[in-house]
């Protein structure tokens, strides 16, 4: 009787546990459970590793870029960690965030390699603190500059010298049409969708709500525990994010039928 009671609770231990399993399984295959935004995008700003990612366009590579987040840190002292060497036993303290996105692509057949370089700095509570993007070819570049202290946007284009700069206020970005009529400059709306607030901000000026679940990444006959991240851009362009459990850019889907997808996974 003893023995035939230690198979029943065994076995009912072992579906229990086939259930929970299952049930985890198909949660994650059917949408995932949500997570916090606020955990994800903490995991992004101090991934231990950067993503190396490809771009692609309708399937066909067309550049190449590198996602490179970095914790800043400060001694009790004051002093920046990449300064000499503090002596033993001092108290070391994150000080901000940093996150790089450089690369370059290959927007068509006729069009040249374009170079960018994105920087933003944040602080301890992942707020933005400022923004800066460059972007172009051989021969110029713009760049485009924005400091949450001062409010200001500063847009410039450079050849050998600068041949183009206007400062924008924060405020300006509330009429973006008045600013694409006034410029001539019809990315505007994407300036004024990214700023000021973080891309991940709770009250991010854009509008944009982003739905964070679990997920599972596949790729060939392989799969990822992953965090998934979506937002729709102006109300009509979705944005699709997968992220690892560690904070690392797996896959990207952008509109423009643009993807971007890590190398580690892209031969899959």
């Amino acid at each position: 009787m003893v023995k035939r009671s230690i198979f029943l609770v065994l076995g009912a231990f072992c579906a229990l546990m086939h259930g929970l399993l299952w049930r985890s399984e198909y949660i994650a295959e059917t949408g995932g459970a949500p997570v916090p935004l606020d955990l994800v995008w903490g995991k992004m700003l101090t991934a231990p590793d950067n993503s190396s990612l490809e771009v692609r366009r309708k399937g066909s590579k067309i550049g190449f870029c590198r996602w490179i987040p970095n914790v800043g840190e400060g001694a009790a002292t004051g002093k920046t960690a990449n300064e000499e060497p503090e002596p033993d036993g001092m108290v070391r303290m994150l000080s901000s965030y940093t996150l790089d996105l450089e690369g370059n692509v290959t927007p068509g057949e006729v069009s040249g390699r374009l170079r960018f370089h994105l920087r933003m700095e944040f602080g301890l509570r992942h707020t933005w603190n400022s923004f800066a993007l460059e972007i172009g070819e051989k021969k110029g570049h713009w760049s485009i500059k924005a400091s949450e202290a001062d409010q200001k946007i500063k847009l410039a284009y450079h050849e050998e010298r600068p041949v183009f700069e206007h400062i924008l206020s924060f405020d300006d970005l509330r009429n973006p049409q008045k600013l694409m009529a006034d410029l001539n400059l019809p990315w505007m709306p994407v300036i004024a969708a990214a700023l000021p607030q973080t891309p991940f901000g709770k009250n991010a000026s854009s509008g944009l709500h982003w739905e964070c679940r679990q997920d599972w990444l596949r790729f060939g006959h392989s799969r990822m525990r992953s965090y998934r991240l979506k937002a729709r851009l102006f109300d009509r362009y979705a944005v699709v994010l997968h992220v690892s459990r560690v904070g690392e850019i797996l896959r990207a889907e952008l509109p423009g039928d643009i993807l971007l997808i890590n190398e580690a996974i892209a031969g899959f």
